[in-house]
């Protein structure tokens, strides 16, 4: 997300620009490391390679460019529009402000599947999948006077829902449904002077994700859960 506690003043534009990226830890690395070293032309039937494959489909662990515009409204609100690794996230929020302090509260919408994947899996097409997810953080900061550091944390709910055909194997393709459900801390700052200001956050969370793949005579059913991080870092602009 990259943005502070609080929210912009009404009127007020903030750019960001920068880069993301996303570790699997646990289960999920295992389960990822086994699909990219399935041999070409191999069956799709594995297990522990379909788990992989609903790995880099849901978790998209790869670095990325980020870019993001916010806009600040009357009443302590604010909207933002964000890219960052194949998905287009747009939010409004609000912000309880107390000077120095604020508690912020928002709701996130987000399209996945948008440009190619980082990943490279044998014999896997994943391009013609989509997904649409929400997201509710709530995040609880501290700025000092004029803005020069901010530091925030708190924590982001989010529920995540895949569907499109895949391809696993040289055989037709699969129909996948698949959803994921996230909870997670996510700690930030922000430190700079007037216009400019460079902002680092950390996201983790703990997800459980589960998926069906379905083709004539072929079904598949599988889940994993696990933890990923998430660091990120934007060069940030306000007028």
């Amino acid at each position: 997300m990259l943005h502070p506690a609080h929210a912009l003043p009404a009127g007020r534009t903030a750019f960001a620009v920068g880069m993301s990226d996303r570790f699997v830890l646990g289960d999920e690395q295992r389960a990822l490391d086994h699909a990219q070293q399935r041999m070409p032309g191999s069956p799709a039937a594995d297990p522990e390679s379909t788990r992989g494959v609903l790995v880099a489909l849901a978790e998209g662990p790869a670095l990325a460019p980020f870019a993001a515009a916010r806009v600040g409204f009357p009443g302590a609100n604010e909207a933002g529009l964000g890219y960052s690794g194949q998905a287009l996230r747009g939010d409004v929020r609000h912000a309880f402000e107390w000077g120095q302090s604020a508690l912020s509260a928002g709701f996130g919408l987000t399209g996945r599947g948008f440009g190619q994947s980082a990943l490279d899996l044998p014999d896997t097409d994943l391009s013609r999948s989509r997904g649409l997810g929400v997201d509710v953080p709530i995040l609880f900061g501290y700025r000092t006077d004029a803005d020069l550091i901010s530091v925030w944390g708190g924590l982001r709910a989010s529920y995540d829902h895949w569907s499109g055909r895949v391809t696993l194997d040289p055989n037709p393709s699969f129909q996948l449904s698949a959803s994921r459900v996230a909870l997670g801390p996510t700690f930030g700052i922000s430190v700079g002077l007037p216009p400019f200001w460079v902002c680092a956050e950390l996201e983790l969370d703990y997800a459980h994700v589960a998926g069906a793949l379905d083709r004539p005579g072929n079904h598949l059913d599988t889940k994993i859960d696990g933890w990923s991080a998430r660091p990120a870092g934007a060069l940030v602009a306000k007028f």
